[in-house]
């Protein structure tokens, strides 16, 4: 069981995660958000900003809304 807010995310062209297999993710975590970047499989070594741009708003939002980690 998921606990913390998630972010599920996966590059556009992606084809280990396609839409479905990422909203699946998403409908089997609570408090799940998903989010799509630029490119395929490993975007994180070709296309690092794509990935940076869909993680740092989940961070800040996670941030926003209070929550403080392992107290839930």
């Amino acid at each position: 069981r998921v606990a913390c807010p998630t972010l599920a995310a996966a590059g556009e062209r992606d084809p280990l995660v396609p839409p479905a297999r990422l909203a699946a993710i998403q409908d089997g975590i609570p408090r799940c958000a998903t989010a799509r970047y630029p490119g395929a499989h490993g975007a994180h070594y070709t296309h690092p900003q794509g990935l940076t741009a869909c993680v740092v708003p989940f961070l800040h939002a996670t941030e926003a809304a209070g929550w403080a980690g392992a107290e839930e």
